[in-house]
């Protein structure tokens, strides 16, 4: 888990990052920058629309193939645990004490650069910052 930490970290926090900001303006732009007066803006509109789908899409896929490989990764701790309560010879109870001695003292989380824990939780984040930030914009936007 630490080596695909390592390998995917800039790739996540890039992805993670990303998709959240192009979702917000995709989002604002949507609902704030098309005047519908024309069948142009209307098609311009279903196509930031179709955007952003894209990258709730790429977003979810990535956050959820994390965390169920994060919750994989915790069930091997338990069916080794499990094996070796069984009666086996001496070597393989060696064997499967060095294994559960490793994987006990890794950590078996995702992390983007460290900055933020790639899980189900950061949906529910994102959602919360999401709103909170369209807010704020919606709020700060020039009355026409």
């Amino acid at each position: 888990m630490k080596d695909l930490n390592n390998i995917y970290k800039l790739q996540l926090l890039c992805t993670a990052s990303g998709c959240f900001m192009k979702m917000l303006f995709n989002i604002y732009f949507a609902m704030f920058g098309q005047r519908f007066d024309s069948v142009k803006n209307i098609l311009q509109s279903i196509e930031i629309i179709l955007w952003t789908f894209y990258y709730l899409l790429r977003f979810l896929t990535t956050t959820i193939t994390a965390s169920l490989t994060s919750k994989e990764a915790m069930k091997t701790r338990t069916i080794v645990a499990h094996i070796n309560s069984r009666h086996l010879s001496k070597e393989i109870q060696e064997e499967l004490n060095l294994f559960s001695n490793h994987i006990s003292s890794m950590e078996m989380k995702f992390t983007a650069c460290g900055l933020l824990t790639v899980n189900s939780r950061l949906i529910t984040a994102a959602i919360a910052t999401g709103t909170t930030y369209l807010v704020v914009l919606v709020q700060f936007r020039p009355q026409i």
